[in-house]
């Protein structure tokens, strides 16, 4: 599911639930607010070629807008986030 327009999490809500009964026939109350906070607890670092990865500061997944409205990472950032997460999940010897 894409948008052209940067939502609220309210409209995304009504956006998921469409979807959904359109999608599956299923009539569901789809709570945002918890995945939301999950997506912007998710933190890392995107390290380009060259840059020192002690002075680049941690960035979230998600964020928002002064509107309020949700903002995520292109998505080849936020696979580049996810993957420097996985890289660094655990140290060891």
């Amino acid at each position: 599911m894409t948008s052209n327009t940067y939502l609220t999490p309210e409209q995304l809500d009504d956006e998921i639930e469409a979807w959904m009964e359109q999608k599956f026939d299923t009539k569901i109350d789809f709570d945002i607010h918890g995945p939301l906070n999950n997506l912007a607890k998710i933190q890392g670092k995107i390290v380009r070629d060259g840059e020192d990865e002690d002075e680049i500061s941690d960035i979230p997944l998600l964020t928002y807008d002064e509107n309020g409205c949700c903002r995520v990472l292109p998505l080849d950032d936020a696979k580049q986030l996810i993957d420097y997460i996985w890289d660094n999940a655990f140290h060891y010897a």
